[in-house]
């Protein structure tokens, strides 16, 4: 018996994780609140054909989506049941991809502070348009994207994969393209496994181009709804009024100034740990004084950031709302105006110093090392991107999600080297787990 659980202890884990997150939607009694409630409106009054149809003239791209949403929020037990089991199995899967990197069972000590991290994300994510409206366009593709991904590194690596294999990757890549934001991402990472199996094979394998294709007609559906030209007419005219005379380098700007003002807002559990692991793998990990000094600037940074406001440097009072100045001056940036520079400086500078303390820590795994920017690289520009949507002040941190994951698993990373050192280090994450249940609960 206890072979079994040394030998399955992963899958225990993520187990545990599943039911934990049941037990959190249980306890919020997760249900019918903000668009939820729209939905089951809808799907109490009308049929399915009608609804679909008027969904997809009139409001979004995302079919797939909306019927799986259509049919959830009448089945509110089923929804906390799949929920919780997508949530587990896709975060169980981006721990094979870390074993898979490594080419080695990860230990007890990594999947466990995996977990942990994840503790620390804030309940919003999982309920800021509705609880099954936010985890069915966030949780579930992200984690369609994730088994996308792992089974395309999985043809790369054995070349080959079985009917049902290659039927789930097409099923799961149908539905990532169905998000907007996931257009984009799943392109980058067919081209980055298709590169990896030429390289390997000198030949090219025809599933990654249906995967492709599949991917371009995502994009074209994106483009040429009618739904999603309405939808943006009438978030610009409700949240957003002058929002088509913003140039491209305002939009990118704009994604990047409300990135790092979510991402640094006071006394976020996930922040916090994230930084603050950096700097403990840049002391565990690296010998050099100024690679630790570097190690350390991003958490100093985000502290920072929770004492002073980002349109001046006079100390708030007790909010923290950067949005207004942003809007006026973080995405018209200027050099006369330096309030209008410094938090995406700074930002700039905190991503610098965490890559310079990958590569320093990674600098004998090129592999593993190129596929961690990479992840981090498409998660913030599945976050980035929402500069181009009006909505992105009132969106909320549910758009996080993907950035979230992507951190999490560069957390993942660094910590098989920082508990091969030490394994003391998981005590690390505790506080900030404790500290991201309680606020969760609160």
């Amino acid at each position: 018996m206890k072979d079994r659980v040394r030998k399955h202890y992963d899958l225990i884990i993520y187990i545990a994780l599943m039911v934990s997150v049941y037990a959190v939607f249980t306890i919020a009694k997760a249900g019918m609140v903000g668009d939820d409630l729209w939905f089951a409106g809808k799907a109490s009054s009308i049929p399915f054909s009608r609804y679909i149809q008027e969904r997809y003239l009139l409001w979004s791209s995302r079919v797939l989506i909306e019927a799986l949403e259509y049919f959830l929020v009448k089945h509110i037990l089923l929804w906390k049941i799949l929920t919780s089991f997508v949530y587990a199995g896709g975060v169980f899967l981006l721990s094979r991809l870390v074993e898979n990197l490594y080419g080695k069972k990860l230990s007890f000590f990594v999947h466990l502070f995996f977990v942990f991290s994840l503790y620390s994300f804030r309940k919003e994510m999982f309920y800021g348009a509705g609880w099954v409206s936010t985890t069915v366009n966030y949780v579930w593709t992200a984690s369609a994207l994730i088994l996308c991904i792992y089974l395309m590194n999985k043809l790369v690596v054995k070349d080959r994969l079985s009917i049902l294999e290659s039927l789930i990757c097409i099923i799961a890549c149908v539905f990532c393209v169905c998000q907007e934001i996931s257009c984009p991402v799943v392109l980058v990472f067919i081209l980055f496994n298709l590169f990896r199996y030429l390289k390997k094979y000198k030949r090219v394998n025809g599933f990654f181009f249906v995967l492709l294709l599949i991917d371009i007609l995502g994009f074209l559906n994106v483009f040429f709804c009618p739904g999603n030209d309405l939808r943006l007419a009438q978030e610009t005219a409700t949240w957003f009024p002058g929002f088509e005379n913003l140039t491209l380098l305002n939009k990118i700007e704009l994604g990047f100034s409300s990135t790092m003002q979510n991402f640094n807002r006071p006394l976020d559990p996930f922040g916090l740990l994230f930084w603050g692991f950096i700097f403990l793998a840049a002391v565990i990990c690296i010998n050099s004084s100024i690679g630790k000094i570097i190690g350390a600037v991003p958490v100093v940074i985000n502290i920072v950031f929770l004492i002073v406001r980002f349109d001046n440097l006079k100390i708030p009072p007790f909010e923290f709302n950067a949005a207004e100045p942003f809007i006026s001056t973080g995405t018209d940036p200027s050099f006369a105006d330096f309030t209008s520079l410094w938090p995406d400086i700074l930002f700039l500078l905190q991503i610098l110093c965490t890559m310079i303390v990958l590569a320093v820590i990674l600098n004998k795994e090129k592999a593993i090392l190129g596929t961690v920017i990479l992840v981090l690289g498409t998660g913030f520009m599945s976050r980035i991107a929402m500069g181009f949507s009006p909505t992105v002040w009132v969106s909320g941190i549910r758009t996080f999600f993907m950035l979230y994951l992507a951190l999490a698993f560069t957390l993942t990373i660094l910590s098989v080297k920082v508990f091969q050192k030490n394994k003391f280090a998981l005590l690390f994450s505790v506080p900030f787990v404790v500290y991201g249940i309680i606020m969760n609960i609160i």
